[in-house]
């Protein structure tokens, strides 16, 4: 799609939790960082691509350390600080950002893109706004899922169609609103 400057963000490495979902983890990466291992994937695809990597986790003494200089975010952390620090600036900065609601435990890879004041059945998404209501923030993208989980109790499972689906739904976008 012509997309050639990446900056990945991730402190997290593969272990072997990941193998069943992570399509970048295998027994050769345990213990890599995932941000590494993503860039070398890029630069095998593409040699002549721009691939910066922050291998830290996005927290109040990192968000300041990434220099934001995007034409567009996507979203996929975990933590949720973490994501309200990353949307928060995206927001201070008018950067668009695309953000991840819940996809672990589900069984269904049916993903809408909405509004996340628009959103169902997901309970991160209604954590979200809760907090992005207290940062003043009132609109957010988001992909997410009507699919309720079969739990809401740790560990979270994942199934890899549905975090695959998932994150080509969020390219999916992207690359929409960029063409558009």
């Amino acid at each position: 799609m012509g997309i050639k400057n990446l900056f990945l963000c991730d402190g997290d490495t593969f272990d072997e939790s990941n193998l069943n979902r992570q399509i970048l983890s295998t027994q050769n990466v345990l213990k890599v960082n995932k941000a590494l291992v993503a860039k070398e994937r890029v630069l095998s695809i593409n040699p002549n691509a721009s691939v910066l990597v922050f291998d830290k986790f996005i927290d109040e003494s990192t968000i300041n350390e990434i220099n934001f200089d995007f034409d567009y975010i996507i979203d996929a952390i975990d933590d949720t600080k973490a994501k309200v620090l990353l949307i928060k600036k995206a927001n201070e900065l008018n950067i668009p950002i695309i953000s991840m609601m819940g996809a672990g435990n589900r069984l269904s890879a049916d993903f809408i893109v909405s509004d996340i004041n628009k959103t169902e059945y997901d309970p991160l998404a209604k954590k979200m706004r809760y907090l992005l209501k207290n940062e003043g923030i009132k609109h957010l993208k988001v992909v997410y899922t009507k699919d309720l989980p079969l739990r809401q109790t740790s560990p979270v499972g994942s199934i890899s169609y549905v975090v695959g689906q998932a994150g080509l739904k969020l390219a999916e976008e992207v690359i929409k609103d960029i063409i558009s």
